[in-house]
């Protein structure tokens, strides 16, 4: 008896008066804390006279599961070991009532007490800060960023996972993945976006390095990177998980369009298309103006030009895009754009702004070349240019004096439009009819000398029985000279003149 008293205080103990009656029911302990997530176990003794069996139930508790298992008996006492599991979703205290009960009835009912126990905040474990010089992320030039997780507790922590997020004007990846070419930065072209589970021992840091890149079109201003760190770790017997965001912002910027927009005063890209088209256009016309015209000078801000070159910018998108879609990747600048779009654009306004000008200024300069007489012309190549200019042919006389030689005299005709202060002076021309010409041939040349140049070059062109050649005299062919030569404007009288057989000019 006196070995079965020692074995149930050394088992079960119990202070004086523990027990309400004989048969009662006690809960040892009768107050329990628990994290939400963790399980925590108790005794529950039953003592009596009773020889049946017992059982012992519990009210249900919603968020708290018991599991009752272990059933020993010593001396009168039954002991049950009781498991309970507090949920996350319980966040207030709870009372469990126990009920012991036999074939006869009621034994005793007894209580526990259980109340929640906060968690160690996560950023007392775990703190995350981000260390990178990223301010501007331009293409071409990759920035990288270190996640640092500092475990800053007394317990061990794993990091699951760290991860990266951008734009999708840009690509992110973890430093290690990142493939090294060579005299190339690493690129993230075919690398994950996560860092693989690594320890990080009480009061270290583990880093975790990511490279950003920009893709090849991006979108101008800002941009932001988001870094996910999964981390894990064990407080009081739980199993704890918790994802830490972190955010860092920046802007991107295409290569040197800062500096080409700054140089050439333009406040945005979407006006440069316009600017290059006008300016390119204007160079050479400035160069190629007529001497004495001065051109007035372009201001990129006057309300006209910033009219001009947005329209012009704005009909450059479907048309880029036009351009792209015949090479196979159609795409617009409204929706990114990086250097290699900037060097394009940049190009192609420009060739077409020289272009405008160049195609009708060579088709000018063509045309008035085929117009304006030369030195070697002999006088059917110069009846050829009189027709192409559908002049007449009756021509102001001038008399105008040489570098060398007599005062002389001829036809004036105009010369190159770049060049006003300088005129052609021609011969004039004697036409030979062939005596053995029919007289409607006869009739029809005499009659296109009357007429304009085209008519009589429609009528000789290609003709042997009609011979041209120079008017007897000092002027023998076509001259240049400039306007301060000429000293006498005369009376203007027909270039081509009949000339009859023997030598005698019609009338």
């Amino acid at each position: 008896m006196i070995g079965v008293t020692v074995a149930s205080a050394l088992f079960w103990p119990a202070p004086a008066g523990a027990y309400a009656d004989e048969a009662g029911i006690r809960v040892v302990p009768a107050e329990l804390s628990l994290q939400s997530g963790a399980t925590g176990q108790v005794d529950v003794l039953v003592r009596g006279r009773t020889s049946k069996p017992l059982r012992l139930s519990s009210v249900p508790v919603a968020g708290l599961s018991v599991v009752i298992s272990r059933v020993e008996r010593s001396a009168g006492t039954t002991r049950w070991r009781v498991r309970l599991h507090w949920s996350w979703e319980r966040a207030s205290a709870a009372e469990v009532v126990f009920e012991a009960a036999s074939p006869e009835g009621t034994v005793g009912v007894g209580s526990l007490s259980v109340t929640p126990v906060p968690p160690v905040g996560v950023d007392q474990v775990v703190k995350v800060s981000l260390m990178t010089t990223l301010t501007v992320l331009q293409e071409g030039r990759p920035r990288d960023v270190d996640v640092m997780v500092h475990n800053v507790s007394t317990m061990p922590v794993a990091v699951e996972s760290v991860s990266a997020a951008v734009s999708p004007d840009g690509r992110i990846c973890p430093w290690r993945w990142a493939s090294r070419a060579r005299d190339a930065p690493p690129s993230c072209a075919r690398a994950p976006s996560a860092w693989s589970p690594q320890p990080v021992a009480p009061g270290a840091v583990g880093a975790f390095r990511f490279r950003v890149e920009a893709l090849s079109r991006s979108q101008s201003g800002d941009h932001e990177a988001v870094f996910t760190t999964r981390v894990s770790f064990e407080e009081a017997g739980v199993q704890r998980q918790a994802e830490i965001v972190s955010a860092h912002r920046f802007s991107y910027a295409v290569l040197g369009e800062s500096e080409f927009l700054t140089g050439v005063g333009v406040p945005s890209f979407l006006l440069l298309p316009g600017f290059l088209v006008l300016m390119a256009y204007r160079i050479p016309a400035r160069r190629a103006a007529a001497r004495g015209v001065e051109l007035p000078a372009l201001d990129a801000s006057a309300p006209e030009f910033v009219a001009v070159s947005a329209t012009l910018s704005i009909l450059a998108i479907p048309v880029y895009w036009a351009v792209t879609w015949a090479l196979g990747s159609p795409r617009t600048y409204l929706q990114g754009y990086g250097v290699r779009d900037l060097i394009t654009v940049w190009l192609a306004s420009a060739g077409i702004g020289f272009t405008a000008f160049a195609l009708p200024w060579a088709w000018s300069r063509t045309s008035a070349d085929r117009r304006t007489p030369r030195t070697s012309d002999d006088p059917r190549t110069l009846l050829r240019r009189l027709a192409r200019a559908g002049g007449s042919l009756v021509l102001p006389q001038v008399r105008f004096t040489a570098e060398s030689g007599p005062e002389r005299q001829g036809f004036r005709l105009a010369g190159r439009p770049d060049q006003p202060d300088e005129v052609w002076c021609v011969p004039a021309i004697l036409c030979v009819i062939d005596p053995a010409a029919p007289a409607p041939r006869v009739d029809e040349v005499q009659n296109a000398l009357r007429g304009s140049a085209q008519e009589l070059w429609r009528v000789v062109r290609g003709r042997q029985d009609v011979t041209l050649s120079w008017a007897p005299g000092v002027l023998q062919h076509p001259v240049k000279v400039t306007t301060e030569a000429i000293t006498a404007e005369l009376v203007p009288a027909p270039v081509l003149r009949e000339s009859l057989p023997g030598g005698q000019q019609g009338p």
